[in-house]
């Protein structure tokens, strides 16, 4: 049976990589981004690059996901080696690398 609820998208980014990603981000039409309590400063630059509004993220990716149900956010967290994009929907998650060419980038 599949799920009849939107995903929400969630892309997690290391703060020192914001820069290089707000334009590719932009294209997504971002609704939010979060930010660990650490990523405060990067946050509220790569939200007002972006035009969104910035929350506070408390770790709690699931909680997340049930409030942006059918949207695509940023979350900002230090705990994060590298960009991946997260998809949560009642039939569970799946994550791979972003943006999508990023394991081509690497290899070549």
């Amino acid at each position: 049976m599949s799920d009849l609820q939107c995903p929400a998208t969630i892309i997690l980014v290391p703060p020192a990589e914001t820069a290089e990603m707000a334009e590719r981000l932009r294209r997504r039409g971002i609704a939010r981004v979060h930010a660990s309590p650490d990523a405060g400063q990067p946050g509220r630059q790569l939200a007002d690059a972006l035009g969104v509004g910035l929350a506070r993220f408390d770790g709690d990716v699931d909680g997340l996901a049930d409030m942006h149900r059918g949207e695509t956010v940023v979350v900002l967290d230090n705990g994060r080696p590298g960009t991946v994009e997260l998809t949560i929907d009642n039939d569970g998650r799946r994550q791979v690398p972003w943006p999508p060419d990023a394991s081509a980038e690497r290899a070549g």
